[in-house]
Parts: structure tokens; C-alpha cells; sequence
């Protein structure tokens, strides 16, 4: 019977899976499970009858620790204290674990526990210590520290922190990065909903609450940007996130989320907002600076242009006529400047309107050839230009600002031309595309000068502007111009040898249906109307203008006059208002004609002012006005806009 519960024992003692070390009480081995061999690579027959200290045979400390254990072994093991589990200083987080140094020299983690054995009389008889290799579950903690520190680290480098909520017990729990946000001491505060709220700015503390309330009710995840308040004062703004678990009946059990400190992003984002609030009011006061500039400029430009246009239709003096010609051409020299510095304030204000239309290309820049010509012949350049056979007649786009860019590049190209050279109008078309070119034989820009010349009031040399004139603005406007037409602009030069400026912009060929009304139309009207204009050259001008339209009118010099004049006689066809005059301005007495209670108070008012802005016309419509003629007066600008409204005496 002992025999047999001998080999019991010994089939139990080889067959689990733990380390099994029998030694009699001085320590010597006696017995050495298969487990044991498998994982310090021993055979029993290695270490039976030897010292148990034999096992840590390859670290000389580890054997002192050993020889140590086996007299604390012998010390502590008393009648009544049966297990001891051994501990280890041997740099090992865990104080339960002991290191077993196998055969090869690789120490390995193991839980040790060591029972006293007794005979009948109860005295030590040996000791039986039982180990458990620990090497994997070590692993995963150290790797799990691991993943813990790097969260740590990315939270405090993100300055976010975690957080949950357990909803059953009011537990909340806070991580590290969260305590340095709310600068608060995790050893003395102990983090709750209530004192979480204490430390929110008191004017979001409402909607904090709202929204954690409104989350949990119904059932979403919530986003949300608030401010901190510091016990300095110090104000810092942070998001949080939270989302909730909830049991299968529908109960919150646990909220969790966290908090990102963004006062960094934040305050940058505000000075950003305050320096474009500066950017933009600074623009503003530029536009209304441009804007008074213009209206300046304009009035007294409307009257000298308005007369001379007069006077050149009258005069058949050759040489009267001839230096009429050259104060016409001037104006509109002058007229060009003040239109090139409005177009740049347009379109960096991103006001600036493309009119895309179906028109003749071919004779429009064949037009625009002819009105080159002339100021070609008299530097002695030759103006080349020949539209392509098989190129389509009619495109869609707006010719207005196509005339304009080609103009800015033609009158450039002669600028800088010198005597007997030639300036060339190239074209051809890629699918939609229409590419253009304009090159002369000039005076050429440096490489250095081409990235600065499409700059307002940039010029490719100083000397240019000395020699040649002009504000540095065609260019700048051209590109800008082009690049609301869907298109792109570039340039070759060589000093000395000539310019090539190329560009192509969206212009898709079209099939006109039927030709355009001429330019050049003369309008004549039935009907009488009220003119609002304080400025007595230009009461004379619209007098005359009005005059040859066939139009009667009544002539008023302020906006209270306009007001009492229609008052008097409602039953105008239709008000010319300016707007800068005295007493009373055109927008008001618009809006006050407007309010009134008679039945003609929406006949069309149409503001006649040299104000040009985009702004300011918005502003004029909002009053009641219905359209918009600038000054200087284009007749058949002013006769287009009347026909609207008036009848028309064929």
C-alpha cells in the first residue's frame, strides 16, 4: 500500500505544470519534477542530492540571495507558520517574485512558495517549494506599463487628459494630465462632478451642465468647448468629450471622455480674428479713401469731359479741333488711372463683377487693333495682328475685361517700344481655352524685375517709371483680371531683345442667334423726369445730355428740394438722384420718397453719382434706388440705363 501511494505521489508530483523542488531539512535536493526540468533545462539526476542554492549556480548574487533564503527559511519556519513566500531585492517590482537561473544562464520570473514538511511529531522533516513561471504574465505587465507610460507621455504632449464618471456611485476618476489642466494637486483634491464644475468659468457652468444632462437623456456623445477658470484668475479653454454606457434596461452606468487643453490654439485663433478685424477695417478704410478719392476726382472730370465731348461734336477748326482731341485724350489718360485704382480696390474686396456674354471676338479685336494703330504710327511701330482662319467668330466671356487686359498689354508693349520695331497680337484656341500673346521688340525685363512687375504700383525698374511713366498697376490688374476668367498669365524676356506676354482664359466658342444693339446708338425718349445734382457744371452738362434724349426735366440742387418737387408733382417718369449734395443726400431723400404714401412712390430712381464702389451701390439699391449710372457720364451708358424705363421714340 505504500508503494502504491509512493507512485501515486510521484505520477501527481511529475505531471503538473508547476515547479516542484522536494529538499530534506538541511536544504538537499531530493526530489525534481519533469516541470522543473523542462524550465531550468536540468535533469533531476543533475541537482538530486545537491544543495537547493545549486540551481543559482550562475549568479554569484543570486546565490548569496539563495543562501540567505535557506537560513530565513530555517529561522522563520515555526510550529504554526507553514508557507513562506519568498521575496526578492533584486531591482524586481513585484516583492513576491524570485528569479531562476537556468541551465543556459537565462533568468527567468517565477512566484515562489515553500511549505514546511512535518512527520508525525510534528517536526521539520524538509521543505517543498512549489514555483510558477511568471515570464509571460511579466511581459504583458511590462508592455502594459509600457502602453501606460506612452498614453502619459502622448496625453501630456496633446495636453489631454481621460476621465470617467461611474454614474452609480458618483466615482469619478481622473487621469495625471487632467489634474496638471485643472491645476489642481491629485493628493489633496479628490476629483468629483461638484468639484469639477467649481473649477468651470461661471458663465459656462449653465451650458456645461446642460449639455452633460442633454447627453446622458438623449443617449449621444457629446462635444464641447468651454472655459476654465484658475484660482489667478487665469482664464484657459479646453474641449470635452464624453460619451456614456448604459445597462440593458436603458440605465447610465458609466460616462467617460476627455478633456484637451486648446488655450494655446485658442488665443492664437483670437489675435488671428483681431488681425484680420484690423486687416479688414484698415481695407475699408482704404476702399471709402479710394472710394472719396474718386467721387473727388470724378465730378469735376464728368463736366470737363462732358463739355469737350460736346464741343468736339461742334467745332470745325481743324486746329481747335485737333487740341480738343489732345484734352479728350488726356481726360480719358486721367479717367484710366482713376478706373485702374477702383478695378484693383474690386477685385482685392473680391467685389468685382464678370459679365460672361456672347460677342463678336473677331471684330472686337480688330477694334481694338485700330484704336492701337494710331498711337503706334506716331512711335513708328508696326501693330501686327491677323485672326486666324477656321478660329471660332463668337466666344463667351466678358469683353470688357478681355479689352481691358489686352489693352493694359498692347499700350505696354508700345511704351516700351523703340522706333522701327513691331509689336505682335497672337492668337489660337485649345478646346474651351483661348490663348493669347502680345510681344514686342522693346527694352526687355531683367529675370530679377519679371517676379515683381504683376505687384501693385510695381515697376521692373525705377528708371522705367522716369522714363516712361505710368503707376505700375496694368499688370497687376491683368493678372487679377485674368484669373477671374478661369485663367493664367505668363512672361519671356530678354533685355534688350523684347517681352512676350502670354495668357489664356475660359472663353468657349458660342453660335450668336442675333448681332448685338451698335454702341454707338442715339436714344431719344418721351417723358418728363427730376434731376437731384448740386454741382452747377454738371447741371449744365445733364441739361444738354437730357436735352438731346428729348427729355424735359425739373433741376433741383439738394435732396429736401427733390423730396418737395415730388411732392408737388408726383407723377415724374423717373428721378436722377445724386448722392453727395447738401441739406439732404440722395440716399435719404430716397428712402424718405419711398415711405411716402403716394401712389407713384416706386417710379424708378436712378442714382447718377461719381461714387463707383461696389459697396456703394449695394447701399443705393437698399434705399430704394433701382440702378446705378458713374460719373463721368458715358452717354450711351445713360441712354442704355434710361431705356430701361422710359419710352422710347422710335
Amino acid at each position: 500500500m505504500q508503494e502504491e501511494i509512493e507512485v501515486l505521489n510521484n505520477a501527481i508530483f511529475n505531471n503538473v505544470d508547476y515547479l516542484l523542488i522536494a529538499t530534506d531539512k538541511n536544504g538537499v535536493i531530493k526530489k525534481f519534477n519533469k516541470a522543473a526540468e523542462n524550465f531550468l533545462g536540468y535533469r533531476a539526476e543533475e541537482l538530486v542530492n545537491l544543495q537547493t542554492p545549486a540551481i543559482f549556480h550562475l549568479a554569484s548574487e543570486v546565490v548569496e540571495r539563495a543562501e540567505s533564503f535557506s537560513k530565513e527559511l530555517k529561522r522563520k519556519i515555526e510550529p504554526g507558520f507553514e508557507v513562506f513566500v519568498a521575496k526578492t531585492d533584486l531591482g524586481l517590482p513585484n516583492e513576491h517574485e524570485w528569479i531562476y537561473v537556468t541551465k543556459d544562464g537565462i533568468h527567468k520570473p517565477v512566484l515562489l512558495s515553500v511549505t514546511a514538511l512535518h512527520d508525525h511529531k510534528n517536526k521539520i522533516t524538509g521543505y517543498i517549494g512549489v514555483a510558477k513561471d511568471i515570464s509571460k504574465s511579466k511581459r504583458i505587465a511590462e508592455d502594459l506599463q509600457v502602453s501606460q507610460n506612452r498614453l502619459k507621455e502622448a496625453q501630456r504632449i496633446a495636453k489631454i487628459g481621460s476621465w470617467s464618471l461611474d454614474l452609480q456611485t458618483n466615482t469619478l476618476l481622473w487621469s495625471d494630465q487632467i489634474y496638471a489642466i485643472f491645476e489642481l494637486d491629485s493628493s489633496t483634491f479628490e476629483p468629483s462632478y461638484e468639484g469639477f464644475l467649481n473649477s468651470i468659468h461661471p458663465d459656462d457652468i449653465e451650458t456645461v451642465h446642460f449639455t452633460f444632462n442633454d447627453s446622458l437623456q438623449k443617449k449621444v456623445p457629446y462635444n464641447l468647448e468651454h472655459r476654465l477658470l484658475m484660482k489667478d484668475g487665469r482664464i484657459k479653454y479646453v474641449v470635452e468629450r464624453g460619451e456614456t454606457i448604459y445597462s440593458n434596461s436603458g440605465e447610465p452606468l458609466l460616462t467617460q471622455g476627455t478633456v484637451q487643453d486648446i488655450t494655446q490654439l485658442k488665443l492664437t485663433q483670437i489675435d488671428l480674428i483681431h488681425a484680420k478685424e484690423s486687416a479688414e477695417n484698415s481695407n475699408k478704410a482704404k476702399s471709402r479713401f479710394l472710394a472719396n478719392m474718386s467721387h473727388e476726382i470724378r465730378t469735376p472730370l464728368n463736366g470737363i469731359m462732358g463739355f469737350i465731348e460736346l464741343l468736339e461734336k461742334e467745332e470745325t477748326d481743324p486746329k481747335k479741333s485737333n487740341y480738343l482731341n489732345i484734352i479728350h485724350s488726356s481726360s480719358k489718360a486721367l479717367l484710366v488711372v482713376i478706373n485702374d485704382i477702383l478695378d484693383l480696390s474690386k477685385i482685392d474686396d473680391g467685389s468685382m463683377r464678370i459679365e460672361r456674354i456672347d460677342f463678336d471676338l473677331e471684330q472686337h479685336l480688330h477694334d481694338l487693333i485700330s484704336f492701337f494703330t494710331s498711337i503706334a504710327d506716331e512711335k513708328q511701330i508696326t501693330l501686327h495682328f491677323e485672326y486666324p482662319q477656321g478660329l471660332s467668330k463668337h466666344v463667351h466671356t466678358d469683353p470688357l475685361r478681355l479689352r481691358q487686359i489686352l489693352s493694359n498689354l498692347i499700350s505696354n508693349a508700345i511704351k516700351f517700344s523703340t522706333e522701327d520695331s513691331n509689336v505682335t497680337l497672337s492668337i489660337h484656341r485649345k478646346g474651351n481655352r483661348l490663348h493669347l500673346s502680345v510681344s514686342d521688340e522693346g527694352i526687355g525685363i531683367s529675370t530679377e524685375a519679371q517676379e515683381r512687375i504683376f505687384s501693385p504700383f510695381e515697376q521692373a525698374e525705377l528708371s522705367t517709371t522716369r522714363s516712361y511713366g505710368g503707376t505700375g498697376l496694368g499688370l497687376s490688374i491683368s493678372k487679377k483680371l485674368i484669373k477671374l476668367l478661369d485663367g493664367q498669365i505668363h512672361v519671356e524676356s530678354e533685355p534688350g531683345k523684347g517681352t512676350t506676354f502670354s495668357f489664356f482664359i475660359n472663353a468657349p466658342e458660342v453660335i450668336l442667334t442675333q448681332e448685338k444693339q451698335s454702341e454707338h446708338e442715339k436714344y431719344t425718349f418721351q417723358g418728363h423726369i427730376l434731376v437731384a445734382e448740386d454741382n452747377k457744371t454738371n447741371q449744365l452738362l445733364i441739361s444738354i445730355l437730357l436735352e438731346e434724349m428729348g427729355l424735359s426735366f425739373t433741376l433741383v440742387e439738394d435732396g429736401k428740394q427733390a423730396i418737395d418737387a415730388y411732392m408737388l408733382y408726383p407723377e415724374y417718369d423717373l428721378i436722377l438722384m445724386d448722392i453727395n449734395m447738401p441739406v439732404l443726400d440722395g440716399v435719404e431723400a430716397t428712402k424718405q420718397i419711398r415711405a411716402s404714401s403716394y401712389k407713384n412712390n416706386d417710379l424708378p430712381i436712378i442714382a447718377l453719382t461719381a461714387n463707383a464702389m461696389k459697396e456703394d451701390i449695394k447701399h443705393y439699391k437698399e434705399a430704394g434706388m433701382n440702378a446705378h449710372v458713374a460719373k463721368p457720364i458715358d452717354i450711351n451708358c445713360l441712354g442704355k440705363t434710361l431705356s430701361d424705363y422710359l419710352k422710347i421714340v422710335s
